[in-house]
């Protein structure tokens, strides 16, 4: 909720195609000059954001002679992420990193295609184990001066390749009992393949999205 800005009023009302017109109606005139006296802009739920996209949790376990194995996939695939501008323009944030350095209303980050988690896990007896891997596909990243994804962006804009993203995070745990009941102890590593963050030159903070 904001004011749509006296500049987009005018700029809509007088330079769009008259069926594209829109904002003329916060304009008011001196009825007997014609003069614009003032403009109406007063807060409004202007922009906005619309998303679609399929979720998904899918899990199975078995238990085995050597203890019981899980499997757990979680998974957003997105079809597209649009931001709506104060204008009216649907702006397409998906694969591109557009959103983070240009949109108030993108709420930063990158909107890749896919973002997966898959968990493995093994119980067997007081003994747990499993790894977790997150995965991330490529996007692209866009010029911070001559944003490629912008409305009317020309086609020599410069962009470049984000590499995916794989990350490995490991885990493991005893269940024992004490005098106040079962307790487990867990120990594990967040990133253990140390794999490093696509690099992304116009981060807001530093050369990678920790949003993501």
């Amino acid at each position: 909720i904001e004011p749509v800005g006296a500049g987009i009023i005018l700029t809509q009302c007088f330079e769009s195609n008259p069926d594209e017109r829109q904002y003329c109606e916060l304009i008011n005139r001196d009825p007997n000059t014609n003069v614009i006296r003032f403009i109406s802009d007063v807060q409004n739920n202007v922009a906005g954001t619309k998303t679609q996209g399929l979720d998904f949790d899918v899990r199975y376990s078995k238990a085995t002679a050597f203890g019981r194995f899980g499997i757990q996939i979680e998974a957003t695939y997105l079809l597209d992420y649009i931001a709506v501008q104060p204008d009216g323009y649907e702006w397409s944030f998906k694969n591109n990193y557009d959103a983070a350095s240009a949109s108030s209303v993108s709420n930063g980050g990158i909107y890749t295609d896919l973002d997966m988690n898959t968990t493995l896990m093994w119980v067997k007896d007081a003994i747990n184990a499993g790894v977790n891997v997150k995965f991330i596909t490529g996007s692209k990243e866009c010029d911070y001066e001559n944003l490629c994804n912008a409305p009317n962006a020309p086609d020599t804009n410069v962009s470049r390749d984000i590499d995916s993203y794989v990350k490995v995070d490991v885990f493991a745990g005893y269940t024992f009992d004490i005098f106040v009941g079962d307790t487990n102890l867990s120990v594990g590593m967040n990133n253990a393949l140390d794999a490093d963050p696509p690099v992304i030159y116009t981060g807001f903070l530093a050369d990678s999205d920790a949003s993501t």
